[in-house]
């Protein structure tokens, strides 16, 4: 169907350029990292186990990668 209406040639004219679009879809990776970040350590504070079992805490590791994208974000803002 949409052959034959030949919407698949239609395009839209992008009024972003590259660099912005860029910048956007960086903030917005730093902002997924960030979320998931913020979800893994509430989870960990509000489990019962991380309480009973300090040692348990190979499941912050997942942290390390989001620390870069927090420490670029600070640096940014300056």
């Amino acid at each position: 169907m949409l052959w034959k209406l030949k919407l698949w040639r239609r395009s839209v004219r992008n009024p972003w350029s590259s660099k912005v679009r860029q910048a956007v879809r960086r903030h917005f990776a730093r902002l997924a990292l960030l979320g998931g970040a913020t979800v893994v350590l509430l989870q960990f504070v509000l489990s019962p186990v991380s309480a009973l079992f300090p040692t348990n805490a190979r499941y912050l590791t997942g942290l390390l990668i989001a620390t870069p994208a927090l420490i670029a974000s600070l640096v940014e803002a300056q």
